[in-house]
């Protein structure tokens, strides 16, 4: 068996490298298959991250906004 050559960075691989040693490129459909599940579960943990702060955000935003009210219905008085 002859070593296999990296389709990106052309360096010389293993007969049996999932994924190039030096520029890290997947040789494999099993090991691109596994970066596009690692990349879709990574964009899901990022849009709960985002959708996290943004409810926080809200959260603190209504608060103020309950505040500025009470301090109105006391000037109105």
């Amino acid at each position: 068996m002859k070593p296999g050559v990296c389709p990106r960075c052309h360096e010389l691989t293993a007969v049996n490298a999932k994924f190039c040693f030096k520029c890290g490129f997947p040789l494999t459909k099993e090991a691109a298959t596994t970066v596009e599940s690692i990349k879709t579960d990574y964009v899901q943990l990022a849009d709960l991250d985002e959708i996290r702060e943004m409810k926080n955000t809200l959260k603190h935003e209504l608060e103020e906004i309950s505040k500025l009210k009470k301090m109105m219905l006391k000037v109105e008085k």
